[in-house]
Parts: C-alpha cells; structure tokens; sequence
C-alpha cells in the first residue's frame, strides 16, 4: 500500500526520514547565489558610496563624483 502513497493504521511506528532531493539543491544554490549577488551590489556601492561607506547617503545638493572619473 505504500507504493500508492496510502498509509494504514498500524504503519505510524515506521517513519521514513526526510532526505535531500533536487529541490534541496537547488534551494543551496539559490541562496548561494542571492549570497554572492549581496556581495557584489555592496562591492559596487562601496566603490561609488561617500568616504567608501555603502550605508551613506550622497548630499542633495552637490553633484555624484565617481573615483577614477575626471
């Protein structure tokens, strides 16, 4: 009966563990990817961020200047 997915009364004693399958995998790659994108956007925001500090704020009134641009 547990080929067709149907479970009896007296089976609850057995219990089947939890293992890793595709989606699992997938969900690590995923995660390790958003992992590496947060990494570059902040690699980048530091580059261009007021005194290196991507948490900052660029003031309203005077004009973005980018490092290395003339």
């Amino acid at each position: 009966m547990t080929q067709l997915g149907m479970q009896l009364p007296g089976s609850h004693g057995r219990r089947m563990s939890a293992s890793m399958n595709v989606y699992t995998a997938l969900m690590f790659v995923a995660c390790l990817c958003l992992l590496a994108a947060v990494v570059v956007v902040y690699r980048a925001g530091s580059g261009i961020a007021p005194e290196g500090q991507p948490w900052k704020t660029h003031p309203a009134q005077q004009p973005v200047r980018l490092p290395g641009a003339n």
